[in-house]
């Protein structure tokens, strides 16, 4: 039965590696779109969960948590860096 669920998903995988393979801009718009359609839900998530009621304490909310979190991810790359 197990296996039956993995062909669908392998046959998947190799897709995606033929078109990473085969057709660069095609792979390219792919994972564009993933990226896209991540921010697209990760916004409507925080629009109804980070201070819903009150869009500009939602506003500084987020600029607050994303200045944080480059912020550590500057200092984790400079870590590297050295």
């Amino acid at each position: 039965m197990n296996n039956l669920i993995d062909q669908p998903v392998e046959c998947i995988r190799c897709r995606i590696k033929t078109l990473k393979k085969k057709r660069r801009y095609g792979y390219s718009i792919l994972v564009g779109a993933g990226f896209i359609l991540f921010w697209r839900g990760l916004w409507g998530l925080m629009d109804v969960y980070l201070f819903p009621n009150n869009q500009v304490l939602s506003y500084l909310a987020s600029s607050l948590l994303g200045m944080t979190i480059f912020y550590i991810d500057d200092k984790s790359l400079r870590k590297l860096e050295d």
